[in-house]
């Protein structure tokens, strides 16, 4: 599956090429377990903000989100449009994996009373290698690569493109869903340039005040 992505990618003509597509065909073995490893972890990430995670800002957003996430999922495969939902989960994953890293390592600034700076620093340099990502992958690429693919060479190369504009409304709405959440990253770089601490600007203060309290137990 690294080679179809690393493919995909660089030529994203070839998500309607690569092996050709027509309906009912049948999905590869790498991209299947793949598929569904992704849809449950949505499912996860649905239950989880409803009943694990703080309440925060965004809260209703994150909802339409993983409810969005889990529609193009099943929707993809069901249609046999596999190719461009690889495209969409590797333009994304890689964010969570840095914006995760980044908490944790601010988490861990505090500890047994003291404060140690040197992770508040490594937090802060994780973030920026997060809003550089977050910015190539989540609005650049995916505009350029799948967006394009799917908006344009999908009508160029294929005489019939079923539910064409089911389809790409769905992508473009998770599009302006991720142009939405970078307000939120610009307003945390603002900051930072500040001089003011780290910290996710989608907490309510009642939400903060109650992990400075478990921080200090």
């Amino acid at each position: 599956m690294v080679i179809r992505l690393f493919i995909f990618f660089v030529m994203s003509v070839f998500v309607w090429h690569f092996l050709g597509w027509k309906q009912g065909m049948a999905v590869p073995d790498d991209i299947y377990p793949f598929y569904i490893t992704a849809f449950g972890f949505y499912v996860h990430s649905l239950y989880a903000t409803f009943f694990m995670d703080d309440v925060r800002r965004d809260f209703w957003m994150m909802i339409v989100h993983h409810l969005l996430t889990l529609a193009l999922i099943g929707f993809s495969l069901s249609i046999r449009y596999h190719n461009i939902g690889v495209m969409v989960v590797f333009l994304h994953d890689l964010n969570d994996v840095l914006l995760d890293g980044s908490k944790c390592l601010l988490y861990m600034k505090k500890r047994g009373g003291k404060e140690y700076p040197i992770w508040e620093h490594a937090a802060t340099a994780g973030f920026i290698s997060f809003v550089i990502v977050w910015f190539t992958m989540r609005l650049y690429w995916f505009l350029y690569k799948v967006l394009y693919a799917a908006g344009y060479h999908s009508i160029e190369i294929m005489q019939e493109c079923p539910l064409y504009v089911f389809f790409n409304t769905m992508l473009w709405l998770l599009f302006f869903i991720n142009v939405y959440w970078f307000f939120f990253i610009l307003k945390t770089c603002y900051r930072i340039v500040s001089g003011k601490n780290l910290k996710d600007v989608r907490e309510n203060e009642k939400t903060e005040d109650q992990q400075e309290t478990k921080k200090d137990d």
